[in-house]
């Protein structure tokens, strides 16, 4: 599949339009092409800023007020006073104001939509529902979104920060495959995927404050594993981690259960 045909079908892709030959066909061109993985971002974020915007409602007691100040006959226009009959002074004021207010309610959520952090937080709600089913293609919401770069360990060569806590392997037989800098409005934060033999994928942040954003309204408890204070969030099937590690904190994504988390929390911890 090319480019061109991969575009024209990444709307039905996203709403799960399409059968599942084609849409796996649409999947794994999105994996391997960076250019179209950054238009399905660019399109999910767009539907989910659709989505948020809400059709703003008149306070409450709008319409007596207006009703009040209408009879009382204090409304000018330009310094001008029109003489209308009541019932249409009444109607043309009132839908005036009402679509006044409609607009510059309208516009504040637009601008919230557009906001680095709200934007930031829409964007990892996107890649947290990816992840459990497509975690390749999760991974390229945030490398789309955030200029992801990958980084050459073996030279040392790049903008974090500090340097990176990404061990070649971690417990459960998972090794390292990739490690990215991501250019979010937080910081610089690193990411390392890593991958087991039987495909489970597990996902290490480095980060230099806390992100309790990324993972919105999920359920989640404060717990200490292996002696660290440690945020726990409940994912589909899967756990979420946040811990402080030396001057950073670590997020882990993709562990199966509390005590993996540990065992992760006392490895990272030893190389720091």
């Amino acid at each position: 599949m090319n480019c061109r045909s991969a575009q024209e079908l990444l709307s039905s892709h996203y709403d799960r339009e399409l059968p599942p030959d084609l849409d796996g066909e649409v999947r794994a061109h999105v994996e391997s092409c960076l250019d179209c993985a950054r238009k399905l971002a660019e399109f999910t974020q767009l539907s989910r800023l659709t989505v948020d915007l809400r059709d703003p409602a008149a306070p409450s007691g709008a319409w007596p007020g207006i009703e009040s100040a209408l009879d009382r006959g204090r409304w000018t226009i330009g310094g001008f006073a029109p003489r209308w009959p009541p019932h249409r002074s009444r109607l043309a004021l009132a839908a005036s104001l009402l679509v006044a207010a409609s607009i510059a309610l309208s516009a504040y959520w637009i601008w919230r939509s557009y906001d680095p952090h709200a934007v930031m937080a829409a964007t990892f709600d996107d890649y947290l529902k990816e992840f459990a089913q497509y975690p390749d293609q999760a991974q390229q919401v945030l490398i789309a979104r955030y200029d992801g770069r990958p980084v050459d360990l073996s030279r040392g060569a790049h903008d974090a920060e500090s340097s990176p806590n990404t061990p070649e392997e971690l417990p459960d037989d998972f090794r390292r495959q990739e490690v990215y800098e991501l250019k979010m409005p937080c910081c610089t934060c690193t990411q390392t995927v890593y991958k087991n033999s039987s495909g489970k994928v597990l996902v290490l942040f480095e980060h230099s404050e806390k992100q309790p954003e990324w993972f919105g309204d999920r359920p989640r408890i404060e717990a200490y594993c292996h002696g660290k204070e440690t945020s726990l969030v409940q994912l589909p099937q899967q756990l979420a981690a946040t811990w402080k590690c030396g001057r950073r904190y670590l997020t882990v994504v993709g562990a199966l259960n509390v005590e993996q988390v540990a065992e992760l929390v006392a490895v990272l911890d030893a190389r720091s």
